[in-house]
């Protein structure tokens, strides 16, 4: 059972989700103002379900080194800049956790699991508190070569050698398919 947690802007949503990819015992929580207050929290959501779970994937908007779990700046929550999300919550639980953008893990779900299967190209537009936008192609995510270029909407991106650029929302319906994803619970 894997604990499931989507940090956005007005909320903190958490799940659990098993091997079949049920998920069960959702929740929320209002978005800590502080980042005192941030710890606290997702160390009770954790806490509360540490005996029935083999790992933590979280979602969390803005500039994430997902392979790190680090993240640089956290979309439009003030505090999160320069956190090593990860590495705290693994050295405080024990427990592996990765920490992957929102818009890209909404767009990676949905191009293994959802409506964007089987199709070349995808994007997952999330719409919460901030925007997000997520680029797949064959079940992977595209990413921009430069981090400040998922904001810009103007993406170099690079797939087995190949270089694709162009207005992103202009040009998406030469891409692929669009979903669009809403906030709320």
């Amino acid at each position: 059972m894997i604990l499931a947690i989507d940090i956005g802007g007005t909320f903190i949503k958490f799940g659990l989700v098993d091997d079949d990819f049920k998920i069960s015992n959702q929740s929320k929580v209002s978005t800590p103002t502080t980042l005192d207050d941030f710890w606290l929290t997702l160390e009770h959501i954790v806490s509360s379900h540490k005996d029935i779970i083999s790992g933590i994937a979280i979602a969390c908007p803005g500039e994430i080194n997902s392979k790190r779990g680090f993240i640089f700046k956290g979309g439009l929550i003030p505090y999160l800049t320069a956190i090593p999300l990860e590495s705290r919550l693994t050295k405080t639980f024990q427990l592996p956790v990765k920490v992957i953008n929102d818009a890209d893990a909404a767009a990676l779900a949905e191009a293994r699991y959802g409506s964007l299967q089987d199709l070349d190209c995808g994007a997952a537009l999330v719409l919460g508190t901030g925007v997000g936008l997520g680029l797949v192609s064959q079940e992977d995510l595209l990413s921009p070569v430069l981090p400040e270029q998922r904001w810009t909407g103007n993406y170099t991106l690079v797939k087995e050698n190949y270089y694709l650029k162009r207005r992103l929302f202009i040009n998406l319906r030469v891409v692929g398919h669009l979903i669009w994803v809403f906030g709320g619970m």
